[in-house]
């Protein structure tokens, strides 16, 4: 949180990266980069996360990146899980979200913890 604080594109009045929601397009040294518009106190917590002009990067080794990505592709739309999938929706969620949940059988829990973890994973892309 601190490098965005000190970031000239963080909006004090907001806490957020560029214009809140929205963003804007940037120029810098050479490179052409969209803001996010993010809530950073906010998307600095979540693991699978980085900053879009690439001053900080996500804190997910991209095999559990990528392992959570093809998770909520493979059940979008499921209403019931496995007990594997469930093991696999903590522990990815755990990591990705930097939380600390427990294995449940409580499908609309579940089904928050995959969709929380499907937001954060579009939000870093």
């Amino acid at each position: 949180m601190n490098i965005c604080r000190q970031c000239k594109y963080y909006q004090k009045s907001t806490g957020s990266c560029g214009p809140l929601g929205t963003g804007k397009r940037v120029q810098l040294k050479g490179e052409k980069y969209k803001l996010c518009g993010c809530v950073m106190e906010v998307k600095t917590r979540i693991a699978a996360s980085g900053c879009p002009v690439g001053f900080w990067g996500r804190d997910v080794p991209e095999s559990s990146y990528a392992k959570a990505k093809d998770f909520v592709e493979r059940t979008e739309g499921k209403r019931r899980f496995s007990r594997p999938e469930i093991d696999e929706l903590v522990e990815l969620s755990n990591e990705i979200l930097k939380t600390n949940r427990k294995t449940t059988g409580c499908g609309p829990c579940l089904k928050q913890m995959r969709d929380e973890m499907k937001r954060a994973l579009h939000v870093s892309l």
